[in-house]
């Protein structure tokens, strides 16, 4: 658990970027990103599902195997 929060964590300022408008504004901490990603989004099913769909990216890494194929 605690090394997925740390990935998280660093990866804390894509996905502020990421889901833009749907969070809060401004530098937030790794709890305050979290707790707003939920009341966006919900789940972290539903957080998932919207980064591969929209963003092919994931909340702990971005994957060869989210990307099209070539």
């Amino acid at each position: 658990m605690d090394r997925a929060w740390n990935r998280f964590l660093t990866r804390a300022n894509v996905l502020q970027d990421t889901f833009g408008q749907m969070v809060a504004a401004g530098p937030l901490t790794g709890a305050q990103l979290w707790k707003e990603l939920r009341l966006a989004v919900g789940s972290a099913e539903a957080m998932l599902r919207f980064l591969a769909r929209s963003c092919k990216r994931s909340l702990l890494g971005d994957y060869a195997c989210l990307r099209p194929a070539p």
